[in-house]
């Protein structure tokens, strides 16, 4: 089939064609309307010191502390991963009945990032106040015993929450493409089929003849 034959195929099944795009383009929209809402917020959280300890001892210049530092960051990250972690934020956000799962990434020696989503803007305020205060008790629970003044403290900047439902210019373009690809397929499937069932009546008509 060269290109002429194959415009005029298309254009011949035009119908077909554009009312596959119609379907996917009109189920997109539909999709985009029914989708639950959710908010996703993402906390840019930093490990700092809670206090100043003046020495000379190596284990403690800026390098080594930016090694602890690091290890630390990980240990939060690690901590996000433990279910006894995330009912403990639930609980003190008095969000007991919420389903949140946490993804954490270090993304420096001191700076970690985390994100979740929720059903509503406030449960999203309410669950990254919890996250700190949380997390910095479990902090401060590993210094109980031996109560150094420069131990670990998680700072962070107030979150940012976005709606996370995909809108309507990525739902059409999404059911747009999806449409053009189905339609395609469609269309040489009905050209296939129509040569397939065309070949077996010749070959019956000649097998009669």
């Amino acid at each position: 089939m060269d290109l002429r034959e194959f415009l005029r195929l298309f254009w011949k099944e035009r119908v077909l064609f554009s009312g596959t795009v119609a379907v996917f383009v009109a189920t997109g929209f539909v999709v985009q309307l029914l989708q639950p809402i959710r908010f996703a917020a993402e906390i840019t959280m930093n490990v700092a010191r809670s206090g100043v300890r003046t020495t000379t001892e190596y284990a403690y210049d800026d390098f080594y502390r930016l090694q602890a530092d690091e290890r630390f960051a990980d240990t939060v990250v690690r901590w996000l991963e433990s279910p006894r972690i995330v009912s403990d934020i639930l609980y003190t956000a008095k969000r007991d009945d919420e389903m949140i799962s946490f993804d954490a990434d270090r993304l420096s020696s001191q700076v970690i990032r985390i994100r979740f989503v929720s059903r509503d803007e406030k449960t999203a305020e309410v669950v990254s106040r919890a996250l700190f205060e949380v997390l910095n008790r479990e902090t401060a629970s590993l210094n109980r015993d031996r109560l150094e003044t420069g131990w670990f403290a998680l700072v962070g900047e107030t979150p940012s929450i976005v709606d996370a439902r995909f809108g309507k210019d990525r739902a059409f373009g999404i059911s747009l493409f999806l449409g053009v690809f189905f339609g395609f397929f469609a269309v040489l499937f009905r050209w296939y089929w129509s040569e397939s069932t065309g070949t077996i009546e010749q070959k019956r008509y000649e097998n009669r003849h």
